[in-house]
């Protein structure tokens, strides 16, 4: 989110940006207009807008802020209380404070999260109707045809009791037959553990007088336990047995949120929490390390070295008992575990710029390969030409057309394959035969060269280690150095003196590829 932020203050071209952050922008673009609006302003937006998907912003909007007259507007322009709304669209809900909960929050408490790694999240799980917070939004909705069977009701009942301001809505959820212990999907957390990192104090005194157990354990789904980095290492980070307690916002870079903290963690221990209950904690890279004997004062430890850390948390849990001693299976007390958060983020980080690194290499070897391949494929293509037009000036001398052919064909062949086809050699192999084979019958392979027409054949060996015989045809001894250095520029490659080549045999033979006349 912080990105959308940056470049919306910059003016930043998505031009450069990858498809999906692109996508993302995107998104954030569609509820900056709603940002800092009043009522009247964000009203007008709704009924003007012609963006169906503003307008069902404009209507999460009015539900999540509980705001009657933005929800009103748009259940006025089609805003459907019973149609599922795409987890990409709460991306677009305009945010100011992040220690706050946000509908999208909402989506990934009670549904599954997305598969680790997925792209944009386009999945439709949520109505409106699951995502009301307040009573006066409720009673808007069933007005609107709001339709709540078991699953619909259970999930709004979660919702209510995480995100909402009071337990009114709650107990009237509970009331029409929700189940506060309804098992919404194994790859979720249950109740108490999303209402104690994400919900307020005096909800979980209201859930806890339902019955619920504040020692509740909760284990990571074994298929969210790892996932692997950008590098293709295994990433690992899970809890194991964990309570409540374990459980509560480690993100408190404020007063107000250091403060709700600890007011959930005091009403978790009032109702009889174990401070010192023991679960499994794994935080590691490449190699699964399991610790066993971690505690919550562990857990909240392993943040204060960070700015959103919370130091007067891990006072008062060790005001109410917690044992600042306890020793993890690693022989660590929490005190010694800060920093591991750190240590483990910078082996990411450092993985991370190795493998950026490799990337970097690896992509100058193939820019260089690529360009390297390029110079001699031009190169060849350059030779091929210069060779072809060499031959052309051969065909002129008499010699038979099949056989400039075979020595043209030749040195192409031997051009691009760097010498290894022996096209050459196997021309002038060929040639000779067929000159023993006519000298034995008083014949001759070629024709008499034209009057005034000088023929001979020319070596012209490369750098490179490639060697082409090249038939000449000229009148003049200019014309015929003129010649040989066209085709030593042409078959070595020699591009630089192209021009130059060009140029003399111009003066030389009248031609600018050497076809004396």
């Amino acid at each position: 989110m912080l990105l959308f932020v940056l470049l919306s203050i910059s003016g930043c071209s998505m031009s450069g940006l990858d498809a999906q952050t692109r996508q993302y922008v995107a998104l954030y673009q569609l509820g900056e207009p709603f940002k800092d609006a009043t009522d009247a302003q964000a009203v007008k937006l709704i009924n003007t807008t012609s963006n169906s998907e503003q307008i069902t912003l404009g209507g999460i909007i009015g539900l999540w802020d509980q705001r009657p007259a933005l929800l009103d507007a748009a259940l006025s322009k089609g805003f459907q209380p019973n149609q599922p709304i795409s987890n990409r669209l709460f991306v677009s809900y305009p945010q100011n404070d992040f220690t706050k909960p946000s509908p999208l929050f909402a989506a990934y408490a009670v549904m599954p999260l997305p598969p680790i790694g997925s792209a944009i999240d386009n999945r439709a799980q949520l109505t409106p109707t699951m995502l009301v917070r307040d009573m006066t939004s409720f009673e808007r909705l069933m007005a609107a045809g709001a339709d709540y069977n078991p699953t619909t009701l259970n999930i709004a009942l979660k919702v209510a009791t995480i995100y909402g301001e009071s337990p009114k809505l709650a107990e009237h959820l509970l009331a029409m037959g929700g189940n506060l212990q309804a098992d919404l999907n194994a790859d979720i957390p249950p109740l108490i553990i999303s209402l104690a990192s994400q919900g307020k104090p005096q909800m979980m005194l209201w859930l806890l007088a339902q019955g619920i157990d504040p020692n509740s354990r909760y284990s990571t789904p074994a298929n969210r336990r790892y996932y692997d980095l950008s590098g293709g290492a295994p990433f690992y980070s899970y809890l194991l047995d964990a309570t409540p307690l374990y459980f509560l916002p480690t993100y408190t870079p404020d007063d107000s949120s250091r403060k709700r903290a600890i007011e959930m963690a005091k009403v978790l221990i009032d109702a009889g929490a174990n401070v010192n209950s023991t679960a499994t904690f794994s935080y590691s890279i490449r190699n699964d390390n399991p610790i066993t004997g971690w505690t919550p004062l562990h857990t909240y430890h392993i943040h204060l070295n960070q700015t959103y850390g919370n130091p007067e948390l891990v006072n008062f849990l060790i005001a109410n008992g917690a044992n600042p001693q306890a020793l993890t299976s690693k022989a660590q007390t929490p005190l010694q575990v800060t920093g591991l958060m750190e240590r483990t983020q910078q082996q990411i980080v450092d993985l991370d710029n190795q493998r950026r690194r490799q990337i970097e290499q690896q992509n100058a070897q193939a820019k260089q390969q690529e360009q390297n391949d390029s110079g001699n494929i031009f190169g060849k293509v350059i030779a091929i030409t210069g060779l072809t037009a060499v031959g052309a000036a051969a065909s002129n001398t008499g010699v038979d057309s099949s056989s400039v052919v075979d020595i043209v064909g030749g040195g192409i062949a031997d051009i691009m394959t760097d010498g290894r086809a022996g096209g050459l050699q196997q021309a002038q192999q060929r040639q000779q035969t067929q000159a023993n084979t006519a000298a034995q019958n008083n014949t001759s392979t070629s024709l008499k060269p034209a009057a005034n027409f000088q023929t001979e054949t020319y070596r012209v060996s490369c750098p490179s280690g490639v060697s082409n015989d090249i038939p000449l045809r000229y009148k003049t001894q200019q014309c015929r150095t003129a010649m040989i250095d066209f085709a030593k520029a042409y078959s070595c490659n020699d591009y630089q003196r192209f021009e130059q080549v060009h140029a003399a045999c111009d003066q030389a033979c009248g031609s600018v590829n050497c076809l004396q006349e």
